[in-house]
């Protein structure tokens, strides 16, 4: 067994976000791998619980900045001593600072990029104090680590044009879903009932953060032009965030409210049942897209997907049908790609197709066999 430390975040779903439910599906399976965790997150005693003890807070994901680092890394620094690893696993910058001074030299260190937090907290308007903060500590993390899994070429490439790391120390290893859990059942008509949603009108689903990066305000001024052409489609938009009461102006100004319904926040336990609904998923991002987990969980349930041309979107869905990627991500470009499917939905991928496109490219214990033999390269 390799023994390994891995510093996260924080504990889904007690925290949502796509860098939590990775680290949470990556502790599940790495022990099937020959690997011994011991995790650390900043969040309650939750993680502590449903791991059976592999992972521990540190502090609460409420407390002061400076707290929460002083016992990251009082806690590491009691890992490294107690636990003795082989391998120190990182997946965000911030609780990654202590690490560069505690961590023993001959200590292999891999680190997840889960995406430049500097420039996505700018795009969601943070000031420039706190994002050239952000930009020093990252540049000071990211030039010490062995070897880096970043989850799209497109991330492989902004992690070297922006941190300056050598390509031959990044890895591309695609994320993964849990296709025993995303599945394609119950029937579109039970979902729906169980949503509320209506069984004779074609549905676009988005289920996104309700922040500006995500697209979503492009989203619903395109839709004006759908339900134009389809007086009968309904956009269904799931989430939450800062952009809450600016779309819900933006459906009163536009007089939506026959066509979009904001379900808020939906739990990650009814994420399967809420994908059956659709008839297609629709990720609208318009910068700093990774990967975009949602799209292969939707494709998992047999729903297609339409992308924008953004980060590490086309690479999920171009060896399925590259006509699933969108012209761009303008208005116009997102009601085109709506109105195509509408017009022509039997020219998409069936649900058959999507699943099982998912099952031989994503599945997520083959992912982490990746991860695994990535790790064992700088043992």
């Amino acid at each position: 067994m390799v023994r390994t430390i891995q510093l996260g975040m924080g504990w889904f779903p007690e925290q949502s976000g796509g860098l939590n439910r990775y680290y949470f599906e990556l502790i599940k399976c790495l022990p099937g791998f020959g690997f011994e965790i011991s995790g650390l997150i900043a969040g309650n005693k939750q993680a502590d619980f449903e791991s059976g003890g592999q992972v521990h807070s540190f502090a609460l994901a409420q407390a002061p900045l400076l707290r929460r680092l002083f016992k990251a890394g009082r806690s590491l620094q009691a890992q490294l001593s107690e636990f003795k690893p082989d391998l120190l696993v990182s997946h965000f910058a911030l609780y990654a600072a202590p690490v560069l001074l505690q961590k023993p030299d001959n200590l292999p260190w891999a680190h997840h990029f889960h995406g430049p937090w500097a420039l996505e907290g700018s795009a969601e308007g943070s000031s420039k104090i706190f994002t050239l903060m952000k930009q020093f500590l990252e540049n000071r993390v990211y030039r010490h680590p062995d070897i880096f899994i970043v989850l799209s070429s497109a991330f492989r490439d902004l992690l070297h044009q922006e941190f300056n790391v050598p390509f031959e120390r990044i890895q591309v290893i695609p994320g993964g879903v849990d296709v025993n859990r995303f599945v394609p059942n119950p029937s579109q008509e039970e979902a729906r009932g169980f949503f509320k949603l209506p069984n004779d009108r074609p549905v676009i689903l988005a289920v996104r953060r309700l922040a500006r990066r995500m697209g979503l305000e492009n989203l619903l001024v395109s839709f004006d032009q759908v339900r134009k052409r389809f007086p009968d489609a309904l956009l269904v938009v799931a989430g939450k965030g800062p952009l809450q009461t600016c779309m819900v102006k933006i459906v009163e100004d536009l007089q939506l409210k026959e066509h979009v319904q904001l379900l808020g926040y939906v739990d990650d336990d009814f994420l399967p049942l809420l994908y059956r609904t659709a008839d297609v998923t629709i990720v609208p991002s318009i910068t700093l897209e990774g990967f975009g987990l949602i799209a292969v969980e939707a494709l998992a349930c047999g729903v297609p997907v339409l992308v924008t041309p953004v980060g590490g979107l086309p690479e999920i869905v171009n060896n399925l049908d590259s006509g699933l990627v969108l012209g761009g991500n303008e208005v116009d470009d997102l009601s085109v790609g709506m109105l195509e499917f509408l017009k022509n939905r039997n020219f998409f991928p069936s649900g058959a197709e999507c699943r099982t496109f998912v099952e031989q490219n994503f599945e997520w214990s083959m992912v982490v066999g990746k991860i695994a033999s990535a790790y064992r390269t700088i043992l």
